[in-house]
């Protein structure tokens, strides 16, 4: 009576084996394994798109990049402009303290 626990140790070589009875078994495991962790990555790059969509646009906890960007694009003039008066305000102080 053949062993009907097949090994898959040589999975890449398991198809091609000849002769063997128990590569037709392995193979099919093989194929069904391999098949199974490709629909679970499918499924979670999947579920982590829509997560990511929610907490941006339906609970909006998690700010989207392009929010984020402007975000930041509006700070920077903010402190360009404070640098500005900030200089203005030293060149009329030394104005002032130079008159007579």
């Amino acid at each position: 009576m053949p062993n009907s626990r097949a090994t898959c140790s040589d999975w890449p070589g398991a198809s091609t084996r000849t002769g063997n009875s128990r590569s037709r078994p392995c193979s099919a495991t093989c194929s069904a394994y391999t098949s199974a962790l490709k629909q679970a990555r499918a499924t979670a790059s999947a579920l982590a798109e829509s997560a990511a969509e929610y907490v941006t646009e339906e609970s909006r906890d998690v700010v989207g990049r392009d929010e984020l960007n402007a975000f930041h694009d509006d700070v920077d003039a903010i402190r360009d402009d404070v640098e500005r008066v900030a200089a203005r305000v030293a060149r009329l102080q030394a104005q002032a303290g130079a008159a007579p």
